[in-house]
């Protein structure tokens, strides 16, 4: 089994460029990986676009939201082969 690997990104009003990001880590070829978007209270929609993508892409997400700080997770469980 490979190591997981944190991808920690830190956004705050990039809602314009947080899908590309996302994507990019999605197309790794490394397979056990979880990405873990930290949102400082984005005042342009960033979490929401950051949510929908990720029901796009059909994985589980997990969300907390703290007064001032959304923490979003995405963790992929791939088998690696």
């Amino acid at each position: 089994m490979q190591p997981l690997v944190s991808i920690i990104t830190p956004s705050y009003n990039k809602q314009k460029f947080i899908i590309e990001t996302i994507d990019s880590v999605v197309a790794q070829t490394y397979q056990n990986w979880e990405l873990m978007i930290i949102d400082d209270n984005s005042t342009d929609n960033t979490a929401q676009t950051i949510k929908q993508w990720f029901v796009v892409l059909k994985q589980n997400i997990s969300s907390v939201r703290l007064p001032c700080i959304s923490i979003l997770k995405l963790v992929l469980n791939r088998k690696i082969t």
